[in-house]
C-alpha cells in the first residue's frame, strides 16, 4: 500500500472494501457544476492501479450534478491507501481535488 500522506482537498472521503473477496468494491459520489454554463470534465487519479472510474470524461450543464462512478480493486491485504481524484477541465488544469481514503478490512 502506498504511505499516508495527509489529503489536501476541497472534500474527502472513507471507504471500506473488502479483503480477499477478488472483485473489489463501487462507490458513487456527486460533483456539481459551479459554472453557469455546460462544461466538460475529465476525471483523474493519482492512483490509477487501485480506482477506476466508471467513466472518465463527463459533461454537464451550469449548476448541474453528476454522479460519479467509482470502482475499487480488490487487495488481498488488509492497509489503508489516500487516493486523489482530480476533475480537470479539458485543458488538464485541475477544477477540485477529492481525497478518498480507502481501508481495505
Amino acid at each position: 500500500m502506498p504511505p499516508l500522506l495527509p489529503c489536501l482537498s476541497s472534500r474527502a472521503f472513507e471507504v471500506s472494501v473488502p479483503v480477499a473477496n477478488g472483485r473489489g468494491s463501487s462507490r458513487k459520489m456527486t460533483y456539481t457544476n459551479p459554472y453557469t454554463s455546460t462544461r466538460t470534465f475529465l476525471l483523474r487519479s493519482d492512483h490509477p492501479d487501485l480506482l477506476q472510474f466508471r467513466e472518465d470524461k463527463f459533461q454537464i450543464g451550469g449548476g448541474e450534478s453528476h454522479t460519479i462512478g467509482l470502482r475499487f480493486a480488490p487487495s488481498q491485504s488488509p492497509g489503508s491507501a489516500e487516493i486523489l481524484v482530480y476533475v480537470n477541465n479539458l485543458e488538464e488544469k485541475t477544477e477540485e481535488t477529492f481525497c478518498v481514503k480507502v481501508n481495505y478490512s
